[in-house]
């Protein structure tokens, strides 16, 4: 009779095996040894990126980044979004540096991941990961390269009007190639602003409809204008704005009081468009104060001490209002009363009295005593006539 022991992790088999020779019911047990299973390899490793020592660059590209990370070992690629970066070198498991790539013009003022790519896969994307492409901030314009010179930093806004100057480190005549400032806000749509085949600098003003926009200055393959957009290079050498937002300066329509004391402190409201974010208000070149109620329609603001009839001007992001007969505010002095004719009259009303002195015009109101006069009629800087109420005394 044979009896076996069955066992998936057993470390041996038992084998009885009655013999021939041996004592009824006794048993040998013969012990074997399975063969050892094949080893499992192990999982790989996915890189993973942690931080970039370098966290912004310009769209044209050059800037040398070291990624820290894990699982780094053997990188094939490195990307700054869809583009690919060049001059991998000091590549360890935990590092790696690389070059940023030049990139499309619709992407300056974007954040991109930075992803690495091994033979076990490509890194996740996160927070430590982010690299964001600034406004081409070079310095001096070679003779390939274009700079904005005005504006010399990309603003958060534009007000309508401004003139955006690109400038080359040479005349781009010789050259055989003009250069073209275009509004890229529709990427797949660029609009040629302004085109010139000879010079040092391009120019154009800001005439947009209000929202993000975003410029970019370019050499492009046309010695005369129009340039149209297929002949536009869109290489590196573009001198780029990140997305501004192009804002229109305020209007003033009315101004309530429209008139005030030399000594200032009316509170004057004034109307109009645009006005919102007003961060100055002008009395002629004397700035008001308490600026409160700042809606985009509406603004109401302190007069300063003045003289004479001013222009108002209200100045936002956008710009400052022009000028305008409906901003005006006059400073009027106080008036002074030389003599009275007749100097006395009847204890009853009636008596038209003539009023002499100076600032007397724009009368708004005559008094006897606390008792109001009636009938203002003849006014002058000069002069006013007007009907006594009734009264007692001097």
């Amino acid at each position: 009779m044979t009896r076996r022991t069955h066992g998936r992790n057993l470390a041996r088999i038992l084998c009885s095996v009655a013999l021939p020779f041996a004592t009824a019911g006794a048993f040998v047990a013969v012990t074997a040894t399975p063969a050892l299973a094949a080893p499992t390899a192990l999982a790989a490793i996915q890189p993973i990126v942690t931080s970039l020592d370098v966290g912004s660059g310009p769209a044209s590209g050059g800037t040398l980044v070291t990624i820290t990370g894990t699982g780094l070992t053997g990188a094939t690629a490195v990307n700054f979004g869809a583009n690919a970066g060049t001059g991998l070198t000091g590549n360890t498991d935990t590092s790696i540096t690389v070059t940023s790539p030049a990139v499309g013009t619709n992407t300056v003022g974007n954040t991109v991941d930075v992803t690495v790519t091994t033979l076990s896969g490509t890194s996740t994307t996160g927070v430590g990961d982010e690299f964001t492409y600034t406004f081409n901030t070079t310095a001096t314009p070679s003779p390939n390269t274009l700079v904005f010179t005005s504006p010399s930093t990309s603003p958060a806004s534009l007000p309508l009007g401004t003139t955006l100057t690109a400038t080359a480190g040479s005349d781009v005549g010789p050259l055989t190639f003009g250069m073209s400032l275009i509004d890229v806000t529709n990427a797949s749509a660029p609009v040629p602003l302004t085109h010139v085949g000879t010079g040092t600098t391009v120019t154009s003003t800001v005439t947009a409809a209000t929202g993000t926009h975003r410029y970019v200055a370019e050499f492009d393959s046309c010695s005369s204008g129009p340039c149209p957009p297929g002949a536009l290079s869109f290489g590196a050498e573009a001198a780029v704005i990140a997305p501004v937002v192009i804002t229109w300066p305020p209007t003033v329509t009315s101004i309530l009081p429209a008139s005030g004391p030399l000594v200032g402190g009316t509170v004057v409201t004034i109307t109009g468009s645009g006005l919102g974010g007003a961060t100055s208000v002008h009395f002629g070149g004397n700035l008001g104060t308490g600026i409160t109620a700042n809606t985009a329609t509406s603004v109401s603001v302190t007069a300063p001490a003045g003289t004479g009839t001013v222009d108002v001007t209200v100045t936002t992001t956008g710009g400052t209002s022009a000028t305008s007969p409906a901003d005006q505010y006059a400073y009027t002095p106080v008036p002074t009363v030389a003599q009275l004719s007749p100097a006395a009259g009847p204890v009853g009303s009636g008596t038209v009295v003539t009023i002499t002195g100076s600032n007397l015009s724009g009368a708004t109101a005559v008094n006897f005593g606390a008792a109001l006069a009636t009938g203002l009629t003849a006014n002058t800087a000069t002069s006013v006539s007007v009907t006594a109420p009734a009264g007692t005394g001097t």
